[in-house]
């Protein structure tokens, strides 16, 4: 019997290795099994209700599952808005976070509705996925979003006189990209970027969201780290020799493509296991050349983290929507 157990054991052993080398020769020609994996692995996404929250559902609606984009998949979005309003309304255009593999539009079902109930439209989009597209081919999708938006208009109430982009985690940094590329007209060329005709935004929010990622082309960390996210950004951009590739670098880092014409931007991130120091530098340097920014950061005595405002009913959320609206208010007179 103690034999019969060893070999099962030693098959199991044997099993678990085979699968592991085939893996690990499968990723040296395509980083896809790597994300088919992680999409197996749940990621909580601390979703909760805001406090008065049937008192918003009351005011507002939702309309499902609108087809924006022939040319992409996975081009659906939700658009939220007040239910007694006569007049074409300020949009919010929201990109979720997830990592760009992971994530979909109803992260912001519950956010999305507190905004809207207070004058606006907020739309929530859906966009392809890493590997099956790469960061680049995903901001020329949210850019079809822009275009639907502007085609669109008059069936859904939106004023295309006051757009306003909003990301969070992944979804700021596609955000930033379009923003980047309707105010330069080299970095839009580079990323195959064609901005809609006659649309200025109006402003952008950003949550949590990461804005330079040439940080993690020479991370220092371990070997299994830097093993795997070498695959993640080979998965992002498309290029197996990212690691190397300065050019590319510079693409990736939004720091490089700050213009003093930029509109109003809100930004924000918790403390804990998020890119709180990638924030403040972006803020810093947008105050540097002159673009109003607001800021909302978080000191050490309380713990929030990454995409903490789709967290509703704690205080840093309400800290969060109350500025929030604070400067949708502002810039949206």
């Amino acid at each position: 019997m103690n034999k019969i157990v060893k070999d099962f054991f030693k098959s199991i052993a044997l099993l678990i290795i085979v699968s592991l080398l085939a893996v690990w020769i499968t990723l040296y020609y395509t980083p896809n099994p790597l994300f088919t994996i992680a999409n197996l692995i749940p990621i909580e996404a601390n979703l909760t209700k805001p406090d008065n929250y049937l008192t918003i559902e009351k005011s507002t609606k939702v309309e499902r599952n609108i087809v924006y984009s022939e040319q992409y998949p996975n081009s659906l979005l939700d658009i939220y808005s007040p239910i007694h309003s006569n007049d074409k309304l300020p949009v919010v255009l929201f990109v979720h976070g997830g990592g760009f593999f992971k994530g979909e539009k109803e992260m912001a079902k519950y956010f999305g509705r507190t905004i809207s109930s207070n004058g606006y439209a907020f739309i929530s989009i859906n966009y392809d996925l890493v590997p099956n597209a790469t960061v680049f081919d995903q901001v020329k999708q949210i850019n079809d979003s822009i275009q639907f938006i502007t085609d669109n208009a008059d069936e859904y109430s939106l004023d295309i006189d006051n757009i306003n982009l909003a990301g969070s985690s992944a979804g700021g940094f596609l955000a930033l990209q379009l923003l980047s590329s309707y105010h330069n007209e080299i970095y839009a060329k580079k990323i195959k970027i064609a901005p809609v005709e006659k649309i200025k935004f109006n402003s952008l929010l950003l949550y949590s969201a990461v804005y330079n990622l040439s940080e993690f082309q020479h991370y220092d960390s371990n070997f299994l780290t830097s093993y795997l996210l070498s695959k993640i950004g080979w998965g992002l951009t498309g290029e197996r020799s990212w690691e190397s590739d300065s050019v590319l670098g510079a693409i990736l880092n939004q720091n490089n493509y700050i213009n003093k014409d930029f509109p109003s931007i809100f930004i924000t991130d918790g403390n804990t296991n998020t890119f709180t120091e990638q924030a403040t530098n972006y803020s810093n340097r947008l105050e540097e050349t002159g673009v109003f920014v607001q800021t909302l950061f978080f000191n050490s005595r309380e713990e929030v983290g990454h995409g903490y405002q789709l967290n509703m009913h704690t205080s840093a959320s309400k800290k969060a929507v109350k500025e929030s609206l604070n400067f949708l208010e502002r810039v949206n007179k």
